[in-house]
């Protein structure tokens, strides 16, 4: 049986760095759902260890390829928005009854 040498990981946010820092401790590659990490050391020390070892950390990004953010990419490119500081983009949602689930419930990285 081969080897695995690359790890997806999907679980509550709180739980990334640890195991991302396991993965690649064991030199496998690594796609980490976002938030990747919870504090700037937690990614500072991530991409050290990254250097150091023999994988690669990519995060999954789902929303590059949605209608609006690939707009503003082609924007960009051709030069069409100018001499711009801030670009925000968000998506706001309304549900008037909370699912209990990690991602909605307070907590470290929590939320959507």
């Amino acid at each position: 049986m081969a080897e695995a040498t690359l790890f997806i990981v999907t679980t509550p946010s709180h739980l990334h760095k640890d195991m991302v820092e396991r993965c690649l401790i064991a030199g496998k590659d690594v796609l980490v759902e976002k938030p990747a990490f919870l504090t700037t050391e937690e990614g500072e020390a991530l991409i050290q260890l990254e250097q150091a070892s023999d994988g690669i950390v990519n995060v999954f990004h789902n929303r590059r390829a949605d209608g609006d953010f690939l707009s503003v990419k082609r924007l960009l490119e051709e030069k069409r928005l100018g001499d711009w500081k801030v670009i925000e983009s968000r998506f706001d949602r309304f549900r008037p009854i909370v699912r209990d689930r990690w991602r909605e419930n307070a907590g470290p990285g929590a939320g959507i």
